[in-house]
């Protein structure tokens, strides 16, 4: 699934080979449908009927002008799912793993209004001069639930695709030693996309929330970073469950996984690669999720 701009409006269409199927045309019977709309259970089926007859020509996917997913998430958790992320953080700062991340997959919440698309520039905040990026993993909820367990939390993804969780490493530095977490670090930008993929497309691993795919970060055309997101300690559907606890869960909340093992300049070494730039190209990389492309802007100035 995909949300794009053609020609000034707005729609979201199912990807085929040959390009993009409206969801405008393949259900004629109803407007204003959103990628939220496409992958609830009652609307996937008949979409996937009307696209199995559909006889018109797909749309090009190269005139689209393609958007976030997403693009107003209701709202935005952001997980630390992958050991060894955690590991080389850590260690990096003279710490140890504590024993309490494996007790229960923590979260933090980041800002779900600061969304950018696929080619967008990403603004270089004014208040940092080591700009970073994450390569992570996302899922989009479908459906609404308090309490779940494991298995009807499972029930609850929609889809996955890239996030790119931008960061401001020498805030963030200054924010853990206060001990409230990342907070204006990650406040400034995420971005999201190309595509939204079904659970399904990653057979039994995307349906049990914790899917294999061989994902790579690039910048400039340079491989910086390689993983596989089925490294993940925790799973989706763990996340999902623990968010849930006392609080609902609900339709176009987002859950980050975290970084990928490897899947940052902070882990890799700023002293190898140097920090992100203005111009720099960031390329996030997998089978099915496509490329998630953006440019670092102009830094910005107070004065």
């Amino acid at each position: 699934m995909l949300t794009y701009d053609f020609r000034g409006r707005v729609d979201c269409g199912v990807l085929v080979e040959d390009g993009v199927l409206p969801l405008s045309k393949l259900l004629a019977d109803k407007t204003g449908l959103s990628v939220l709309d496409a992958i609830s259970p009652e609307t996937k089926a008949q979409i996937q009927e009307a696209a199995e007859s559909y006889t018109g020509d797909p749309l090009p996917l190269e005139s689209l002008r393609l958007l976030a997913p997403v693009p107003r998430p209701r709202s935005l958790r952001d997980f630390y799912a992958f050991e060894g992320h955690v590991r080389t953080m850590r260690k990096r700062r003279g710490l140890e793993v504590p024993e309490e991340w494996y007790e229960f997959p923590a979260f933090y919440y980041s800002n779900h209004t600061s969304i950018y698309s696929p080619g967008e520039d990403i603004p270089f905040p004014s208040y940092t001069s080591m700009l970073d990026y994450e390569m992570e993993l996302a899922v989009v909820i479908t459906g609404k639930g308090q309490d779940l367990t494991k298995e009807s939390a499972r029930e609850l993804i929609g889809g996955y695709m890239f996030m790119n969780d931008w960061s401001a490493r020498d805030i963030q530095q200054k924010e853990m030693k206060i001990g409230l977490g990342p907070a204006k670090a990650k406040d400034f930008a995420k971005s999201f996309g190309p595509f939204l993929v079904t659970p399904d497309e990653f057979g039994s691993g995307g349906l049990e929330g914790r899917p294999a795919i061989e994902v790579e970060a690039r910048v400039n055309g340079k491989t910086y970073s390689k993983g596989n997101t089925k490294e993940m300690h925790y799973t989706f559907a763990e996340m999902i469950a623990h968010a849930s606890k006392d609080v609902t869960i609900d339709t176009g909340d987002i859950m980050g996984s975290g970084t990928v093992g490897g899947g940052c300049i902070a882990e890799i070494g700023p002293d190898i690669t140097g920090w992100l730039k203005p111009g720099d190209i960031v390329e996030l990389v997998g089978p099915k999720l496509g490329t998630l492309m953006n440019r670092v802007g102009q830094r910005r100035s107070l004065e």
